[in-house]
């Protein structure tokens, strides 16, 4: 298909191009792989699942996990596959949902998930904030490093919003420029990975030694003051944090050619391989990780292990190629963020004057929209450490959320089921199986991810996720009722023929498109 016709193809959607398509297949793939960086997730989570659960619930959870978010993306894909647009998930929650219920949807599932991506955006600043704040540790200098220290989170605060305003600034460049980032970052990561799964090894057999084979993959910690049978339970939310994010594939989708196949093999390909190559890597943390250390002082426990293997220079090496990925993971972060932002203000649910398409061909004011809002939250950091994770670790629950949306949508609420088995990129008589499981595993691990995680519970260590995806929900169903229900016309071309096509199909799904 030429761009001319997926252009044509948009317009039927409801959209008039805008953004200059340009990315190919491995750009909208990198688009996904470097906003969901599992190596990145893997990094900072394994210390906390191993901390808290043990090496046994850590590879069997990631396992089993792996076939449930393929689940999940592959139902995601296959939706993709038929609406490529910028709006992305939430569109698709309104094409899937229709009639009365679709301006509903779109609404509701818009806020859920622009809200976890510009917590994303932070979060993926502050974790490379935190890999350069390890060398202070590392080095034995006297540095502020208490979370109840003002001058500790003032310093932190202000690394990650020169983070965040650099991964600001970059995506202003031309769409040439960030083909080649995105390029670069999939060089940077596969050297990553092998510097685990070669260099790591070998190091830490000159150095403290191997774990037990016969341990290696049986220990169980109950390091959070659980239960074993509840910390094998929470030891889910290690995957669940470090596998979502392929939906950034769909928000590029006007930017990429072949959008029908690339933007849905984009979805669920990051999530594939993602998974996958995670495997070799939990494998390589669990027979190098030095059971017996404390790394608590460091910022990311992850860099004492590098230090314990590979000496200060060693794990300089590392630290330095881990932020530097950490910041490309940030710019794309940003890039996919930016374009969900577009694509509300260009229909309604946002100021209009976001969807702006500079000279560059980059939407530069929803690109300071996503800045501005990081910014308001990242100033939680200077009130309270609890107060920014909580906001950050919501962002999972929030596009969990979204994504079951989007499936119940799709199965309960959808015209044909042809619709979606005749797609460029289908289930075919799998589509719903796959979605039922799929939607079961977005609201369980929402909820699974809800629960506390240390025991006894305090203000220190209480699970306030749950309570902010409330607060956003709040805000969504309050501004829907208020506002929405009465001035909201709906997505796309189809808000013209709403009140003509109430209660049957649409031109579009008469057409098979």
């Amino acid at each position: 298909m030429s761009v001319q016709d997926e252009d044509r193809k948009l317009e039927e959607l409801g959209y008039k191009a805008s953004l200059p398509r340009v990315m190919d297949w491995l750009d909208n793939l990198m688009t996904s792989i470097g906003a969901l960086y599992f190596i990145g997730g893997l990094q900072a989570l394994f210390s906390t699942a191993f901390n808290a659960g043990g090496t046994a619930p850590t590879w069997s959870n990631w396992i089993f996990c792996t076939f449930m978010i393929l689940a999940i993306a592959s139902s995601l894909a296959e939706i993709c596959s038929l609406y490529p647009t910028a709006g992305s998930i939430y569109y698709w929650g309104y094409r899937c949902a229709h009639n009365n219920w679709n301006r509903f949807f779109g609404w509701s599932i818009a806020f859920m998930n622009i809200a976890a991506w510009v917590m994303n955006c932070c979060a993926d600043a502050i974790a490379a904030t935190e890999f350069i704040l390890t060398q202070p540790t590392a080095y034995g200098i006297n540095f502020p490093s208490d979370p109840n220290d003002i001058n500790s989170r003032a310093i932190q605060f202000g690394i990650t919003i020169g983070i965040l305003l650099i991964s600001t600034l970059m995506n202003m460049l031309p769409h040439k420029y960030f083909s080649a980032l995105l390029k670069m970052t999939a060089v940077a990561m596969f050297v990553l990975y092998m510097l685990h799964i070669v260099w790591l090894p070998i190091a830490v057999s000159r150095t403290y030694g191997f774990n037990d084979a016969a341990l290696a993959f049986t220990t169980i910690n109950n390091g959070n003051g659980a239960s074993t049978s509840y910390n094998w339970f929470i030891n889910i939310l290690f995957p669940m944090y470090a596998l979502v994010g392929f939906d950034a594939s769909g928000h590029v989708a006007e930017e990429t050619t072949h959008s029908s196949r690339s933007s849905p093999a984009g979805v669920f390909g990051s999530a594939f391989w993602s998974a996958v190559m995670a495997i070799p890597m939990i494998a390589v943390f669990i027979f190098c990780y030095n059971q017996s250390a404390d790394y608590s002082a460091y910022s990311q426990q992850i860099v004492g292990m590098y230090a314990d293997a590979f000496g200060l220079d060693g794990q300089l090496v590392m630290v330095v190629l881990s932020t530097l990925l950490y910041f490309a993971n940030t710019i794309i972060t940003i890039m996919a963020t930016s374009r969900l932002a577009f694509a509300m203000s260009r229909d309604g649910i946002l100021p209009r004057q976001l969807s702006t398409v500079g000279s560059l061909g980059q939407p530069v004011n929803a690109i300071l929209f996503v800045f501005g809002v990081s910014f308001i939250l990242m100033l939680t950091l200077l009130g309270s450490t609890v107060a920014f994770a909580s906001i950050v670790s919501g962002s999972v629950i929030c596009i969990l959320i979204s994504y079951g949306l989007v499936i119940f949508a799709r199965l309960f609420l959808s015209y044909d089921d042809k619709l979606f088995e005749n797609a460029d990129w289908s289930l075919g008589k799998l589509s719903r199986p796959v979605g039922y499981v799929a939607l079961f595993w977005c609201f369980f691990s929402a909820i699974v991810l809800s629960l506390p995680q240390e025991y006894p519970v305090t203000d220190l260590n209480f699970n306030y996720a749950p309570i902010i995806t409330i607060c956003i929900f709040l805000i969504s169903t309050i501004s829907w009722f208020a506002y929405a229900s009465s001035h909201f016309k709906g997505l796309g071309k189809i808000e013209n023929h709403e009140a003509e096509h109430l209660n049957e199909k649409t031109e579009w799904e008469l057409a098979g498109i």
